[in-house]
């Protein structure tokens, strides 16, 4: 496990990261956290946005199936369509969790019912 530890040992109590950390190991995860850090440093063009740094994110939602495959999974209104920022958060989720579980990626579209 690496030995880099989080910034906010705090965060770690809350259910979401607790699953996180369960399920993913620690290092995986400090990993994805200082490559983002260091793109926003960098201002890296997908996130230096209109003047702004935008943050990479993680998608929506994420589903553990029978299977123990990991999707992520991006929902999108009509008219809305994936930021750089969001497109950069899937691209490290791939690279860092995707190289030691199986992991889709899935960019869904929602429409109203008629």
């Amino acid at each position: 496990m690496n030995s880099i530890q989080p910034t906010n040992l705090k965060v770690i109590k809350k259910p979401f990261y607790q699953a996180l950390i369960k399920h993913i190991d620690l290092g995986c995860l400090i990993n994805i956290q200082s490559e983002a850090k260091n793109l926003i440093e960098s201002k890296c063009d997908d996130l230096f946005i209109d003047g702004k740094n935008k943050n990479p994110v993680a998608p929506d939602l994420w589903i553990v199936d029978k299977n123990d495959c990991y999707n992520f999974i991006e929902s999108k209104l009509p008219g809305d369509s994936i930021g750089k920022h969001q497109r950069t958060g899937l691209a490290l989720i791939e690279k860092y969790i995707g190289a030691v579980k199986p992991v889709s990626i899935v960019i869904m579209e929602l429409y109203p019912e008629k």
